[in-house]
């Protein structure tokens, strides 16, 4: 799409191309909301960095928006599903090959590829339906289930979408509970229901251009608009019709397409010249301008430097930070750390974001959001959040670091924290050395999921004094902050979940058996517990800390030689040595789902009774329905969850951080 962007910037337009999670990918998150949230943040930084940098009137800013193919479909979307929240008013959107709605019904294609519609109204398309001109593009009905499922980001699984189909596999039986569910989901996907939605002053106009040779998208999805537009007599329109081009509308051989493609560049110049409000543009003025600049700025999508793999290791050493002789060494836990350090591998990196806004105001305080990946999971898992926020201005990092394993005895948590130390230290480094950021003026922030979400609380909360970078909040989801029985709770029916959280909607859920405790009894939870420390403690030892009912024997000697330990490992023990001449406790932002089988709904309960005990704000996001994934796109109240908790980041940045103006 560069080329577009060059060719209406020397008309004197602003113009910008963005790059997008791609769907289809078979992961959950990667759906079209998410599309729709990366949409509105880099509309958001585009403006920011015009008033910031460049001195606009961000007032007087004003957009269009435009795609190919899927790309068209995603900005008709956004245009009229985002009109009232878009960080810039929307004036009018460019449709080039794109469709409105998955409805079997309007994707139509030319039987004969050498044969060709006259045009694309709506009397033309019912006609060649009728003789046989057109066929439909969706063999049955099943195959336009699989995309509809694409667009989810494949939430269903095959079994699934078996259940949904008829004996025959080829139609849908829309009486299906699942069919209804996927449904009311796929629907805000689709043009057409944000159209239908919006009040005939609001009606956004729309600039199309189709191919009469389209293969993929068909030629009767225009016919859906026109439709609609006839019904909306306020719904301004025009099209631009390559009767003998592809999808990719080329057709450089025909007289048809030559014009087609000089009409489409006209009409774009026409509607801005009609929909926006600044029409007086000078394009031999502005080419002058960015001649007498030397050159024009290139924008990356993350607007800034994106540094991979950056190694935080020292002479190839991870400095343990319960060395003999240090001030940190505690002599209980001596033995888990016996003062040697770690030996570095090709795991101890990190992805490194440093946007240009920061760049440009090094010995400002400077906000760094630190984002700790979960079990099993690698820092490119969570790349997109490093990009998302690096995009808001501020700097952000992704550390990669050893799991525990069984075979390696010193993969621990107590490793882990200083891996964690290792690369803060690293990044302050950086910072200052190659980029002259001001050291004393950077702030921190740790957000982790799962076992990130653990990792965060713990190194939070027992390095608050102590981190080399001020933390200044914490962002938990699904994290653990203790693994005591008592905190440990799942919903007992996966379709009976809780309205709430809270303590008391916890206890009465316990008491009226809404939830079931995940460890049956304390020997479950202990092996739980043991695994923090690569299984160091055997079986044998293990049956020595309960008594016969598998309660634990808190007398037991060797009960007594773990708990030295493992209660280092929980963020619950910092956050209770809190006194009133020294505090642990940090802001803290929370995200738990309601159906979460492996941490359970309970760990907010501790959370709120510790925030309610010692003073530090606490905030939750609750998306009812979400598993461990916190992903839920079914609901309205997944939906707004996944933005609130977006949202909920940048309120407690501009909060926390000194740094709170980008």
């Amino acid at each position: 799409m560069e080329h577009h962007c060059r060719r209406y910037a020397k008309m004197g337009y602003i113009t910008a191309t963005m790059d997008y999670t791609e769907l289809f990918k078979g992961n959950p998150s990667s759906n079209v909301f998410r599309v729709m949230d990366e949409i509105t943040y880099c509309l958001s930084d585009i403006k920011q960095r015009l008033v910031n940098k460049y001195s606009f009137n961000g007032d007087k800013l004003e957009l269009a928006i435009g795609g190919f193919s899927i790309g068209s479909n995603f900005a008709m979307l956004y245009g009229y599903s985002m009109k009232h929240y878009s960080s810039i008013p929307i004036r009018f959107i460019i449709d080039i090959s794109g469709y409105l709605d998955l409805d079997p019904n309007y994707w139509f294609k030319l039987t004969e590829n050498n044969s060709t519609l006259e045009n694309l109204e709506p009397e033309t398309i019912n006609q060649a339906m009728s003789d046989g001109n057109l066929t439909r593009f969706h063999y049955n009905e099943s195959t336009f289930l699989f995309q509809m499922n694409g667009f989810l980001g494949n939430r269903y699984n095959i079994n699934q979408l078996g259940q949904i189909l008829k004996e025959d596999k080829l139609f849908i039986n829309d009486k299906n509970e699942l069919y209804q569910e996927l449904f009311n989901s796929s629907r805000h996907f689709f043009v057409t229901y944000h159209i239908n939605k919006t009040e005939d002053n609001e009606l956004i106009p729309i600039l199309c251009e189709y191919g009469g040779n389209d293969q993929n998208i068909g030629v009767a999805n225009f016919k859906h608009l026109r439709q609609i537009q006839r019904l909306r007599k306020n719904l301004k329109m025009d099209l631009v019709y390559m009767r003998y081009g592809d999808h990719f509308l080329m057709s450089y051989d025909t007289e048809n397409g030559k014009k087609a493609m000089k009409d489409m560049n006209t009409m774009i110049l026409n509607y801005a010249k009609t929909y926006f409000r600044n029409e007086n543009y000078e394009a031999e003025q502005m080419e002058k301008y960015f001649e007498s600049q030397g050159k024009t700025e290139s924008w990356h999508i993350l607007y800034g430097i994106k540094l991979e793999n950056i190694p935080y290791a020292e002479n190839n050493k991870i400095i343990n930070t319960f060395k003999y002789g240090s001030d940190n060494y505690n002599e209980e836990i001596g033995i888990i750390n016996n003062g040697t350090d770690y030996d570095a591998n090709e795991l101890n990196n990190y992805n490194l974001y440093i946007p240009a806004s920061a760049l440009n105001k090094t010995n400002e305080h400077n906000g760094i959001i630190l984002f700790i990946h979960g079990h099993l999971q690698k820092k490119e898992n969570m790349d997109y959040l490093g990009a998302r926020y690096a995009k808001w201005g501020y700097i952000t990092a992704i550390i990669e670091f050893n799991e525990i394993d069984i075979n390696m005895p010193h993969t621990n948590q107590f490793r882990q924290r200083d891996e964690i130390s290792a690369c803060i230290k690293n990044i302050k480094k950086k910072l200052k050395d190659e980029y002259n950021f001001n050291e004393t003026k950077l702030e921190l922030a740790l957000g982790g999921h799962s076992l990130g979400g653990v990792l965060t609380l713990l190194y939070g909360y027992s390095m608050k004094n102590k981190s080399l970078i001020p933390i200044k909040f914490l962002i938990n989801l699904a994290g653990v902050l203790d693994i005591n029985r008592n905190y440990y709770y799942k919903v007992a029916k996966d379709n009976e979940t809780l309205e709430s959280i809270e303590p008391d909607s916890i206890n009465l859920g316990i008491e009226n058996g809404n939830l079931t405790n995940i460890f049956p009894n304390d020997r479950v939870g202990l092996e739980q517990l043991n695994s923090y420390f690569a299984y160091r403690y055997n079986d044998s030892d293990i049956s020595q800390m309960v008594d016969a009912n598998n309660s634990i024997n808190y007398t037991s000697e060797k009960y007594q030689d773990f708990y030295k330990s493992y209660k280092y490992c929980l963020g619950s023990f910092y956050i209770n040595k809190t006194t009133e001449k020294e505090s642990y406790t940090l802001p803290t932002l929370c995200e738990y789902g309601g159906n979460d089988p492996s941490v359970g709904v309970a760990q907010f309960k501790l959370l709120r009774e510790l925030s309610d005990k010692y003073h530090f704000p606490l905030d939750l996001v609750y998306p009812r329905y979400a598993d461990h994934s916190l992903v839920d796109c079914s609901t309205e109240n997944g939906i707004k969850a996944m933005r609130e908790i977006h949202s909920k980041i940048l309120e407690y940045a501009k909060k926390y951080f000194t740094s709170a103006e980008y």
